[in-house]
């Protein structure tokens, strides 16, 4: 006789992320915005001299990397669904939603999947669209790159927070997407007969 796995949530109440919130900021500043100012000083745009003509590239500047970001949105959310799929994830099992309410978009999965690929396809959108063009920016001193890195690194915060939340287990873990809180259910291996 069998007896099926228990499944134990791990998730990350909203309130609670809330409150960490003002840590990640901080962090994800430390990360990418102390080395740009370290290698490059203050951007010219907080130091002055205060033009019109540089109002006007500022203004540009944050209305484009404004769009990028809007843009990117759906992309994180797409490279989420990538990892899942290089992981040997079914298509069928992954669905896009919107709470429109909450301003949030997102991707779920119904196919439970080794910790290792849970990590994977929560990282990917981090590197591909916060890391790397970090490193881009802060090699080329392009400020408005650095600005874009930093606010798709923050945009990342639950999926960070869950990676966090999960360093301890073993990567062979099986865990699967909470059907509909943030974060996922772990695993419980079975009692095993006799005991």
């Amino acid at each position: 006789m069998t007896q099926e796995s228990e499944w134990r949530e791990v998730t990350i109440p909203i309130p609670e992320l809330v409150r960490r919130i003002g840590w990640w900021l901080a962090g994800c500043g430390v990360l990418v915005g102390l080395p740009y100012v370290v290698l490059y000083g203050w951007p010219e745009a907080l130091t002055g001299p205060f033009t019109f003509e540089g109002l006007g590239r500022v203004s540009f500047g944050l209305v484009m990397v404004m769009v990028a970001y809007i843009v990117s949105v759906p992309i994180h959310e797409g490279l989420h669904a990538a990892g899942m799929l290089l992981t040997g994830t079914p298509r069928s099992a992954i669905s896009f939603g919107a709470r429109l309410r909450q301003g949030v978009v997102y991707i779920h999965c119904s196919h439970a999947m080794p910790l290792s690929a849970y990590r994977f396809s929560l990282l990917l959108p981090v590197i591909v669209t916060g890391l790397a063009p970090a490193v881009w920016g802060l090699a080329t001193g392009d400020g408005w790159i650095v600005l874009y890195a930093y606010l798709m690194i923050v945009s990342a915060i639950g999926d960070l927070e869950m990676v966090w939340l999960l360093r301890k287990m073993d990567s062979s873990t099986v865990v699967r997407d909470h059907p509909s809180k943030l974060g996922c259910e772990v695993q419980m291996s079975p009692p095993m007969a006799g005991r």
